[in-house]
């Protein structure tokens, strides 16, 4: 049999798929801090298990993830992400190609708890969102759908010292981002939240709240809501990143 390049090329390719396959996970996800954080990450990239993981300020307990070698011939990386014992619950399939995040769909996530970025308090009650499904093109959203829903207002008055409206919204194309919306009222108080999701993985997150009381006033203050000068509403931002890219 005569040789040809092309079987030297096949070689090698075949012996870098296979090396790739092999590697442990931990070459291509290493530890962020403030990110992406864990104590133990076990099996290669297509199929590996992150123990004590913790996404940003969230202990994620477990996360799980298998990547479907198919995807590729799509030109995207395709990963179902499981996570449990922590404060994260749920399935999440992401999609990414070179351009970063492309596609992420959930038919139900929930997050335990908001940490509020002042004095350590966590707020307790679920956040969830279902249906989930935003898909980016060139790096801006083309379409975004789901439900939003949070109670962490509704059960935190121990914690608050007030009692606020649970909160409803949906997924949609803000510019480029992913808008997750978050809204509610009461007796005058108005509460608006958006996470801004990208997708080279940045987030920002912003709440504004139009206070009732002067105590309602007060705690927002120490969780570190600022008045907006000759606005009626405190406002709150945050910048961080939502996937480890």
């Amino acid at each position: 049999m005569k040789f040809r390049l092309w079987h030297a090329v096949f070689f090698i390719v075949a012996l870098l798929v296979f090396g790739l396959a092999l590697a442990p996970a931990s070459i291509f996800v290493p530890s962020r801090p403030g990110v992406f954080t864990y104590e133990r990450l076990v099996g290669p990239i297509w199929n590996a298990r992150a123990e004590k993981a913790k996404v940003g300020v969230y202990e994620a307990g477990v996360l799980e993830w298998t990547v479907s070698p198919l995807s590729i011939l799509s030109g995207g990386l395709k990963a179902d992400v499981t996570s449990f014992g922590g404060a994260l619950m749920g399935d999440i399939a992401v999609t990414v190609g070179l351009g970063g995040v492309q596609r992420l769909q959930s038919e139900e996530f929930a997050v335990q708890g908001l940490p509020l970025p002042q004095g350590g308090l966590v707020l307790p009650g679920i956040t969830s969102a279902k249906g989930l499904d935003i898909v980016f093109k060139d790096g801006k959203c083309v379409s975004a759908a789901g439900s939003m829903h949070s109670e962490v207002l509704e059960v935190g008055e121990s914690d608050l010292g007030f009692r606020g409206p649970a909160l409803r919204g949906t997924a949609l194309c803000g510019g480029e981002d992913a808008w997750l919306i978050f809204e509610g009222a009461q007796e005058g108080e108005r509460y608006r939240a958006v996470l801004s999701l990208r997708a080279n993985g940045e987030a920002q997150w912003q709440a504004s709240v139009i206070p009732g009381t002067v105590q309602a006033s007060t705690v927002l203050a120490a969780a570190g809501f600022q008045a907006v000068e000759g606005e009626p509403f405190m406002e709150l931002t945050r910048s961080f990143q939502w996937f480890p890219l």
